[in-house]
């Protein structure tokens, strides 16, 4: 019995009373050699000895004999009597069962994450640097961070579970508290679920099938005039749009009418000497063109969309652009989201001003008794420290009352 008693002992890590309890067990079923584990069944050993998880692994490891010993090739005669036919047998693999499986127990992330202070790149030696310093990292810093785990992991172990990754994302969360999920100086919860999402992503995405692999980004968008085995680009309607990509000409409208058009509204522009209404009527006719010309089969650079349409960078005809695109007048729904929304946003920022003084400045120049919408947006650009001058320009009105 020896022999069983080295193979359980290579399995299952037991104590000794528990071991031989065991054993004492598989004797009296009849258990003589390592080759009659394999009629081992679940109740006889749990739970009258073993837990269920270690009973079946134990079962689940014995299930397939050990191979006997055999030259690499050796000789099976068929039914039809032809002893010349050869049958390779599988090689034996001597390496412990769960020396993959506790990979993770002897992990050193530092191990790993020093060895990147080697790599020619710049970005990874900062990364590293930052996690040795435990100093704060930008996000591509923590992305080559589980980028290298990453890697790594998958050179111990093909399919990492999800409790291995948890001691790996906790241990790496313990050398560097910066990576750990808080919010408000608050830990999150364990405070590396999301680090132990990322891993688990990035081995997802380094597994992925070829067939799902992704297609080369440099595919050209502009097809060849006249070149028939070109690349098509197929153009649907999404996004939340209800006119993404028109392909119906409006009525009484063709390509000649059309072009027409356009070159109207580009020498309106050029002798700056237009009537709005006429252009708002020529910009919502020649929607389709341009559409065709900034999402289309043959898209254009933004250059070239501004100079082939100037009234598109003007905002009263950008709106309106917009409008048909998406089906509502988006200045309209702003100021109705804006008064719906002011109540809480204003609470908010009087709850933040506390502890931002540029929040605090911009909430004492606001009229907090009317609370008006409009200046919720310098408030926002307040709060994400946005530059104001970069959306807002603001003009100072002096009022004079003839007498």
């Amino acid at each position: 019995m020896e022999g069983v008693r080295r193979k359980i002992s290579s399995i299952l890590t037991l104590d000794g009373s528990t071991l031989e309890k065991l054993i004492s067990k598989l004797t009296d079923l009849g258990v003589n050699s390592v080759d009659d584990l394999v009629d081992l069944q679940f109740s006889d050993i749990s739970p009258e000895i073993l837990l269920p998880i270690p009973a079946r692994k134990l079962i689940r490891m014995c299930a397939v004999a050990p191979l006997p010993s055999s030259p690499p090739f050796s000789t099976a005669v068929t039914p039809s009597a032809q002893p010349s036919q050869s049958v390779p047998l599988r090689a034996v693999d001597n390496t412990p069962p769960s020396a993959t499986a506790n990979w993770h127990t002897t992990y050193d992330v530092v191990r790993t994450i020093s060895s990147l202070m080697n790599s020619s790149s710049l970005s990874l030696q900062q990364a590293a640097r930052c996690f040795l310093d435990g100093s704060s990292m930008y996000g591509a810093q923590r992305n080559e961070i589980v980028r290298c785990i990453a890697d790594d992991i998958l050179k111990l172990c093909s399919n990492p579970s999800r409790s291995s990754l948890n001691c790996v994302a906790e241990q790496l969360v313990t050398k560097c508290p910066k990576l750990q999920d808080e919010i408000d100086a608050v830990v999150v919860g364990c405070g590396y679920v999301s680090l132990r999402n990322q891993l688990e992503n990035r081995i997802s995405y380094l597994k992925r099938p070829a067939s799902a692999q992704r297609k080369a980004f440099g595919v050209k968008r502009r097809l060849a005039d006249g070149d028939e085995n070109s690349l098509k680009k197929v153009v649907r309607d999404g996004y939340g749009c209800v006119n993404f990509l028109p392909s119906v000409f409006p009525e009484n409208e063709t390509d000649e009418t059309l072009a027409t058009k356009q070159q109207q509204l580009k020498e309106m522009y050029a002798k700056q000497e237009w009537n709005d209404s006429e252009v708002t009527a020529l910009m919502s006719a020649t929607y389709m063109m341009q559409r065709q010309d900034i999402v289309g089969v043959s898209a254009k650079s933004v250059p070239t969309v501004l100079a082939e349409w100037p009234f598109l960078c003007q905002p009263k005809w950008m709106v309106q652009h917009l409008q048909q695109l998406l089906g509502f007048d988006i200045l309209q729904r702003m100021e109705e989201g804006m008064t719906s929304k002011r109540d809480s946003l204003y609470d908010f920022f009087s709850a933040k001003s506390a502890t931002m003084k540029r929040l605090s400045t911009s909430l004492s120049a606001v009229d907090l008794g009317m609370r008006p919408p409009v200046a919720v947006l310098p408030l926002l650009m307040a709060y994400f420290r946005e530059d104001e001058t970069a959306l807002l320009v603001t003009n100072e009105v002096s009022i004079f009352r003839l007498v």
